[in-house]
C-alpha cells in the first residue's frame, strides 16, 4: 500500500493564533506569556491510501501549561534557535523543567498526534465500504 500522511499544527494562546515568531523579541514575549496562559495545539491529520483511494482526516487538540519561563530560560531557548522556527515559539522537548499540566497527548503539542494518526492509518487501510 502507498499511503501519504500529512499534518499541520496551529497554536493558540489566550485566544490568539500564534504562527512562528517574527523575531527573537516576539518569541521572548510569547514565552513569557505562557507563564499565565497555556498553549493550545490543534493538529489536523489527513491519511490518503492510493491503493484503495480512501482518504480520512481528523483533528487532535491538546493544552500545555508552563511554569517558570524566566528571562534566563527565554535567553537559553532563543540562543539555541529552534523556538524561532516553531509554531507558538516554543519546543517542549527543550523545556522539560518548565512543563506544567498537560491535557491531551504530548505528541499533539510536538506536532503529530500518534493515537489519531494510527487510528486514521487503520481506517485508510480497511476495505472500502460497498454502497
Amino acid at each position: 500500500d502507498t499511503v501519504v500522511i500529512a499534518s499541520d499544527q496551529l497554536i493558540v494562546s489566550n485566544g490568539v493564533v500564534r504562527e512562528k515568531p517574527r523575531d527573537a523579541e516576539e518569541c521572548r514575549d510569547w514565552l513569557a506569556s505562557y507563564n499565565s496562559h497555556p498553549a493550545e495545539a490543534l493538529v489536523a491529520v489527513v491519511v490518503h491510501n492510493f491503493r484503495n483511494g480512501r482518504r480520512v482526516e481528523g483533528l487532535a487538540e491538546a493544552r500545555q501549561h508552563f511554569a517558570n519561563i524566566d528571562a534566563s530560560v527565554q535567553d537559553r531557548l532563543i540562543a539555541a534557535g529552534d523556538v524561532l522556527y516553531c509554531g507558538g515559539g516554543f519546543a517542549i522537548e527543550q523545556m522539560e523543567e518548565q512543563l506544567g499540566g498537560l491535557c491531551g497527548e504530548r505528541e499533539t503539542i510536538i506536532g503529530l498526534p500518534v493515537q489519531l494518526t494510527l487510528s486514521l492509518l487503520a481506517q485508510s487501510l480497511s476495505p472500502a465500504d460497498k454502497s
